[in-house]
């Protein structure tokens, strides 16, 4: 059931698409049941609107399939894009925006259709994901500032087997030389679950950009506990 959708149309002009944006929605049953779209729900469409040349849809409503827990969603709907690479991390990042963006709200679910490639992603997993993204930039930090001894002390103990401190610092500060750590920006993330030596294992997969620039770009992956703890699991740095 859909309570009410926004439709952006491209060949309007852009002054009209906004006031077609902010009356556009759909009512149920009578005039007495219409939604109108809030504060934050403009906000995001202006948002995507800015960074992404698609045709965007935004919808809000409730699934009630018969054998399964009724869903309370809000869904995102990209189409007509001109490029979109690597559309699963795009869409994880909408689907963090989206959160961020639509305050004040119970839905359990946040739904990106990114060019009909259709991911669903539940609220209690970006919730963790917030949680992992300060940590995110705080170890992109402590590299930046050549604090190796904090970033090696949180490693997994199984990585630590593999190299000393020493060895670990001398790693980063080849690859680090030939990076200048600005402009970090998070591009995506990717909830991974999977038996482990036996073990039920759940992890988060962030991945950014920074030292942006015509001819340079750098990656920095880092990975970490879904139960959110200072722990790292693994990370790259890598010129691409």
């Amino acid at each position: 059931m859909v309570i009410y959708r926004i439709h952006s149309l491209k060949s309007i002009s852009k002054t009209r698409i906004k006031i077609l944006f902010t009356f556009s929605f759909m009512c149920l049953f009578s005039a007495s049941s219409c939604v109108e779209p809030n504060k934050d729900e403009l906000t995001l469409y202006n948002n995507l609107e800015s960074k992404y040349n698609c045709e965007i849809d935004l919808k809000r409503g409730v699934s009630n399939a018969s054998n399964e827990e009724s869903k309370r969603y809000f869904q995102v709907s990209m189409s007509e894009c001109k490029q979109i690479d690597n559309p699963e991390f795009v869409a994880s990042s909408i689907a963090l925006e989206t959160f961020k963006t639509i305050k004040n709200s119970n839905y359990t679910h946040i739904n990106i259709d990114v060019s009909d490639n259709e991911y669903e992603f539940k609220s209690s997993d970006i919730e963790e994901v917030i949680k992992a993204e300060l940590y995110f930039h705080e170890v992109f930090n402590n590299i930046k500032h050549k604090k190796y001894d904090e970033v090696y002390s949180a490693l997994w103990d199984k990585l630590k087997k593999d190299s000393n401190l020493d060895d670990f610092s001398s790693k980063l500060k080849v690859i680090s030389s030939k990076m200048s750590f600005k402009d970090l920006t998070l591009k995506g993330f990717k909830i991974i679950r999977d038996n482990i030596n036996g073990v039920n294992t759940q992890i988060i997969h962030l991945v950014g950009y920074f030292d942006l620039d015509k001819n340079n770009k750098c990656i920095f992956e880092l990975f970490v506990p879904y139960e959110f703890k200072k722990k790292i699991y693994g990370l790259n740095l890598e010129q691409v």
